[in-house]
């Protein structure tokens, strides 16, 4: 069950062009549903990745910009 979060209008308020929000916290707090009630309401393309991908993973722990370029 969804229950609407404040959060959504902050989300909001953070966003602008050329930047990136992360959002971290324990398993199973919403993070994944809040971003997907987010989204719904943008209308703007956008890249959702999961840090449990194993690729994802591999791209974002790497020390090389080279690397995170190329994930980019």
């Amino acid at each position: 069950m969804y229950i609407p979060q404040r959060q959504l209008k902050n989300l909001s308020k953070l966003l602008s062009p050329n930047k990136v929000i992360v959002i971290y916290g324990p398993r199973r707090c919403g993070k994944t549903t809040l971003l997907n009630k987010f989204l719904e309401g943008i209308g703007e393309k956008y890249l959702f990745v999961s840090g449990e991908d194993l690729t994802v993973q591999n791209y974002l722990g790497s020390q090389s910009i080279q690397k995170l370029r190329e994930f980019v």
